[in-house]
């Protein structure tokens, strides 16, 4: 019998998989959020010193993560899902 925690990482690298299928990309600021919570889920609290202003890609992509501090795995995982979901019909 699967258990609550294996159907949240099943459903969540379902998500992860449809992401790749679209045909056109989201918009800067859907990809930031996709980009946090997936890093959050995978990885957890960001503790990488914060990149300089001038690195301005970096810099956003950190702070798209930190966003995201102290949520645990599976909430991380289950906002992802259902963020790829409320979009994926504008990019497929």
């Amino acid at each position: 019998m699967e258990s609550f925690t294996d159907k949240i990482k099943k459903d969540f690298e379902e998500a992860v998989a449809l992401v790749p299928t679209w045909t056109r990309r989201p918009t800067d600021e859907e990809f930031l959020k996709l980009y946090g919570l997936f890093k959050q889920s995978k990885l957890g609290d960001n503790n990488n010193p914060k990149p300089g202003i001038f690195d301005y890609r970096q810099y956003k992509k950190w702070d798209a993560w930190n966003e995201y501090k102290g949520l645990n795995s599976n909430a991380a995982m289950l906002q992802y899902r259902k963020f790829v979901y409320s979009i994926k019909n504008r990019y497929k």
